[in-house]
């Protein structure tokens, strides 16, 4: 099954039906050039259009029709090879979080393997065995302390979750994650399992959108949890170049946290996908993005950093 056909199909299954198709492409709208580092706080909103949510549902309603013919072709299509721009998200700012789940490291040596402090709480002895590479001994550890140790009981739980992404078992993952009763820590869960599945390069990708999708469907729109989602979703099908559904949910945190971590960001990964090779490439719009993204106020925080150097870089080759 071609994997950018199927992460479409499976976002609009999610979405109501919404497929976003080529011929259907999704403007989004730009900040003007040489006014924008002149606006306000306020103003930020002029970065999308007043016909934006128009645009939004004549896409909607035109493609809901497809749905059964989309269905048909993509359960006879074989997976494609894994785009060669997932090995460059380096490039980009905030793509990747680091893992709590820490790097199985070598045994160094019989002393250092058994010597274990048992006065050390479970969780703690758990974090030292996946160190040393014994998954199954800190499988029990954890799984004791989720028990036992209230105060490391969720801690332990995500440490769970995190192994069995890794060992490939999805379905008991999400279950550990959907049966936590509180809410926050619920979607916390399901976002480390989303994540740790996206960072393994094992595993396939349209699992990770699923249970981004689900966070960014059934959170709070105000938590920042889903903000998270929204960026590592569209991160996601940025690296298996599926630009055309990236940009709706790039256009999601443009439009709507726009105090967000991830605003920036946002602005930052529009440029880079208007500059790439595919039918919506629109260098002048990748340059107004590029531009959006250095005079935003919150500037401050990367005036020296190397993505604004690099967006620079790319207004001036742009003119």
């Amino acid at each position: 099954m071609n994997k950018i056909i199927f992460i479409t199909f499976l976002l609009n299954c999610i979405l109501n039906s919404r497929i976003f198709s080529q011929e259907n492409e999704i403007t989004l709208p730009f900040p003007d050039l040489v006014n924008e580092v002149k606006k306000e706080e306020s103003q930020k909103n002029e970065i999308l259009s007043d016909d934006f949510q128009n645009e939004l549902k004549k896409i909607e309603a035109n493609e809901k029709a497809k749905i059964n013919q989309a269905k048909n072709n993509d359960t006879n299509k074989e997976p494609s090879p894994q785009k060669s721009e997932e090995k460059k998200s380096a490039n980009l700012p905030n793509t990747q979080e680091k893992s709590n789940l820490k790097k199985l490291k070598k045994k160094s040596s019989k002393g250092s393997e058994n010597s274990i402090d048992e006065s050390e709480p479970s969780y703690e002895r758990g974090t030292i065995q996946l160190q040393r590479g014994k998954i199954e001994n800190s499988k029990l550890e954890f799984k004791d302390s989720v028990s036992k140790e209230k105060e490391f009981s969720f801690k332990s739980k995500l440490e769970e979750i995190r192994i069995l992404a890794l060992e490939k078992k999805i379905e008991e993952a999400k279950n550990l994650a959907q049966n936590l009763e509180n809410p926050d820590e619920k979607f916390q869960a399901l976002f480390e399992l989303a994540r740790s599945l996206d960072n393994n390069s094992e595993t396939s990708k349209e699992d990770s959108v699923s249970i981004y999708m689900t966070i960014i469907t059934e959170s709070p729109k105000t938590e920042k949890i889903r903000q998270r989602s929204l960026w590592s979703i569209s991160h996601l099908l940025y690296r298996v170049s599926d630009f055309q559904t990236s940009l709706y949910f790039l256009s999601d945190i443009i439009k709507n946290h726009k105090d967000s971590e991830y605003y920036k960001n946002a602005l930052y990964l529009c440029g880079k996908i208007y500059e790439k090779p595919w039918n919506g490439k629109d260098i002048e719009k990748s340059k107004r993005f590029f531009s959006a993204y250095i005079n935003t106020k919150l500037k401050d925080n990367f005036l020296n950093s190397d993505y604004s150097k690099e967006a620079n870089e790319k207004i001036q080759d742009t003119f």
